[in-house]
């Protein structure tokens, strides 16, 4: 009997010693495995992106030539070089939508510019060409004073007679943004501020400055006038923009004069023209563009008269310097164009 219960312990002894070295093992997890099933991307909502800022090149008149389409083509390079949009349209302002613009430029003159701007104001205006227009936080104005075309007639005058013998010169100019005899008085004032009564030494006697004041579209009108101051021995023609958008090529082509132009000459008169006397509109609208952009608010641009010499031999480095003498003294105030700014009215 005690045998047995010798045993029984030594049973469960032995036993027990098998569940504590059970219970010490303790199972190692196995490692992962890599697997050839791809895992399912997840997918991340993107933002819509935004479109880029449009530009509203807006004329009342048409834009396809003239000051207007070098506006124009000046907003529509500055645009492309940032890859934004850009759209042209002329007409009245019913049926322009300025719903999606971000900026919109008006070539003047576009009626109630000034109110467009105070009833749009989370848009952003630039005006060129409104005479007395006044800039707002969302108006910028480039040219207060509207286009002074007859600042570009008394230098093209002063600079005619500086540069031809005998003073022998002569203007055919046509309407634009003031009426053609104002800027034919305006060329004769030029004119007599360098030379006085500008009488030749030398026959045939005329009185000069011999000048022609285009009415119409009429190219006989042109012709006719160009045919006068060849009888009369001219030797240097002053034509404005208004007289240029009027010739034809045949009637400019001919080398008989030395020409003075308010504008790129055309291709029929490469090599023949002397100078331009012109408005600086490209850096005035990317001026005012660029400071919309920094986030500054309307301001005005006065619109500064620019020579560009393209005949050295004819317009020498010591003309040029007077000649850009008296452009500051015109600008600045100190001379006065002849021209009665009261009585002006603009011509669209």
């Amino acid at each position: 009997m005690r045998d047995g219960i010798v045993g029984l312990k030594l049973l469960v002894y032995c036993a027990g010693l098998t569940l504590v070295a059970a219970c010490g093992s303790v199972a190692k997890p196995e490692a992962p495995t890599a697997s050839n099933t791809p895992m399912a991307a997840t997918k991340v909502p993107s933002a819509t992106p935004e479109p880029p800022p449009r530009i509203l090149i807006w004329s009342a008149s048409p834009i396809e030539s003239g000051w207007r389409a070098l506006v124009a083509r000046t907003a529509k390079d500055w645009a492309l070089e940032r890859s934004w949009l850009y759209e042209m349209v002329s007409g009245s302002a019913e049926g322009i939508s300025l719903e999606d613009a971000d900026l919109v430029l008006t070539l003047g003159p576009v009626p109630d510019a000034e109110l467009l701007a105070e009833g749009h104001p989370d848009l952003f205006f630039i005006a060129v060409g409104h005479a007395g227009l006044q800039p707002q936080s969302n108006l910028a104005v480039v040219g207060e004073e509207g286009l002074r075309e007859d600042r570009l007639a008394f230098m093209a005058g002063f600079l005619a007679a500086l540069v031809t013998e005998d003073w022998r010169i002569g203007a055919v100019v046509g309407p634009g943004e003031m009426p053609a005899e104002s800027l034919e008085t305006a060329f004769s004032s030029g004119v007599m501020y360098f030379c006085g009564l500008c009488r030749p030494a030398y026959p045939p006697f005329y009185e000069y400055p011999q000048a022609a004041a285009l009415q119409g579209a009429d190219p006989g009108e042109m012709q006719t006038a160009l045919e006068a101051l060849e009888s009369r021995a001219v030797e240097t023609v002053y034509l404005n923009e208004g007289a240029m958008l009027r010739a034809q090529a045949q009637q400019l082509a001919a080398s008989r004069f030395g020409w003075i132009v308010s504008a790129e000459p055309p291709a029929w008169l490469e090599g023949e023209a002397l100078a331009i006397v012109r408005f600086d509109l490209e850096n005035a609208i990317r001026t005012a563009l660029e400071t919309w952009v920094d986030g500054g608010e309307g301001q005005s641009y006065p619109l500064q008269v620019v020579i560009e010499v393209l005949n050295e031999q004819v317009v020498t480095p010591g003309r040029e310097k007077l000649a850009r003498e008296v452009l500051a003294d015109l600008m600045d105030g100190a001379i006065d164009t002849g021209v009665d700014l009261s009585q002006e009215s603009a011509n669209p």
